[in-house]
């Protein structure tokens, strides 16, 4: 692409066109440089290695076209790529939603049902219940603030509870027809509620949730009886630390 200084077709006289003979000049455009331009004149001097790679490939880069609808691309393409970097969605919701914000812009048809894979809808009210706190309970804001704008016609209602009671309480209230929609807790639950049939298996609903964006082994870690009973939202690594002063030879393993 390009960044352009566009001529108005109301101007007249010569000093606009002296503006723009200024700015094509090398020394003017290597000013420019501190600020990351990438230049247009490729007789300008570079001292950034990184510009100066970019100015290279401008001379073998395929632009992209001057259609009008190129105008609506660039806010949702450029949220897409946020999305991705700051882990607030996968790659693939990221380019559908950004495709679907881009054709509606254009009054264009997205792509047939048959071609796309089937997106849950929200409405109503969604109930969540979680023992996070601190910037956990925070950062959990955020993302029910981030679906909420995706899905306006959602809530979600939230209940902290202090993670040793999270479980008693869910299992209390689920067993007699109540409690929340959603619950967060660790795998260590799993066996316990699939068995008291408190939770539902998710593998029917693998394409529908995006369990198959996720990393196969986090899935295949949430499986109980050859079925997946819980959704990774993250994962964990748990290590043994021990002090080198103290314990001069750690034993090769633990029996």
């Amino acid at each position: 692409g390009t960044k352009n200084i566009f001529l108005s077709a109301n101007t007249s006289g010569d000093a606009p066109l002296a503006f723009l003979k200024f700015m094509s000049e090398a020394d003017t455009q290597k000013m420019l440089t501190q600020v990351g331009h990438i230049p247009s004149n490729p007789d300008v001097q570079v001292d950034d290695p990184i510009i100066a790679d970019f100015l290279t490939q401008t001379g073998v880069a395929s632009y992209f076209p001057n259609e009008p609808e190129m105008g609506a691309v660039w806010t949702p393409a450029g949220d897409m790529i946020i999305k991705v970097l700051e882990g607030k969605s996968t790659a693939a919701d990221a380019v559908k939603e950004a495709c679907q914000l881009i054709n509606a812009a254009n009054n264009k048809e997205v792509a047939p049902a048959a071609m796309m894979p089937t997106a849950p809808t929200a409405s109503g009210t969604i109930t969540l219940w979680h023992g996070w706190t601190g910037a956990e309970a925070d950062k959990l804001a955020e993302v029910i603030t981030a679906f909420q704008t995706r899905f306006p016609d959602a809530t979600v209602d939230t209940l902290a509870v202090p993670f040793d009671q999270l479980k008693n309480k869910f299992t209390t209230e689920a067993s007699t027809g109540g409690g929340p929609d959603l619950v967060i807790g660790p795998k260590d639950w799993i066996g316990e509620l699939a068995q008291a049939g408190l939770i539902q298996p998710l593998d029917d609903l693998a394409t529908k949730i995006g369990l198959n964006s996720l990393n196969q082994s986090a899935v295949d870690a949430n499986r109980f009886q050859s079925k997946v009973w819980a959704f990774p939202e993250s994962t964990e690594a748990v290590g043994l630390w021990y002090n080198k002063t103290m314990v001069t030879a750690p034993p090769a393993d633990t029996e």
